[in-house]
Order: structure tokens, then C-alpha cells, then sequence
């Protein structure tokens, strides 16, 4: 789909309500993020119908692991940084 805004000005009018507001989402792939803004609607009989639009392709950004020990040096818990960047027009 080349844009989600028509599909969503329409709902809008009919005032159907949205399952998942409208987003951006990333997928990480090998080295790299495929990129869809996307959103989800039920049908009349309850299915759920998810559009995306695509945003293309950009180089991943590493995460960064730390994980954090205890006194008694066992882990407690990983924590991973989340870069955000940008979406591209």
C-alpha cells in the first residue's frame, strides 16, 4: 500500500474505530530494519484486518546489552538500550 492516510480518513468518516492506532514499526532483518507504518482494524465480524504502508530500509543500529550483577555477582535483570531515530518522509 503506497499510503495508509486515505484507508484512514475513510474509517475516520465512517467512524469506525481502530483495533492498533496507527505506527511506526520496525523489523530488524540480518543487518538491516524494514520499516511499515501500520495499523488494525476487526471486520463486521470480528477479525482482526492489519494495513501497513511501507517505509523502506535503513541500516540497523546494534542494541546495547548490559546486564547488571548483583553484590553476589549473579545477574538480575538485561537491559537493552533502544536507539530512536528519525523515520524517514
Amino acid at each position: 500500500m503506497e499510503s495508509v492516510a486515505p484507508l484512514l480518513d475513510a474509517l475516520k468518516e465512517a467512524d469506525w474505530p481502530l483495533f492498533r492506532e496507527c505506527h511506526d514499526a520496525w523489523y530488524r532483518i540480518a543487518g538491516e530494519e524494514q520499516g511499515s507504518r501500520q495499523f488494525l482494524v476487526q471486520d463486521p465480524d470480528g477479525y482482526p484486518l492489519r494495513f501497513a504502508q511501507d517505509l523502506g530500509k535503513r541500516n540497523a543500529i546494534p542494541a546495547v546489552d548490559r546486564v547488571l550483577e548483583s553484590e553476589k555477582g549473579s545477574a538480575e535483570f538485561i537491559v537493552i538500550d533502544h536507539v530512536e531515530r528519525p523515520t524517514p518522509n
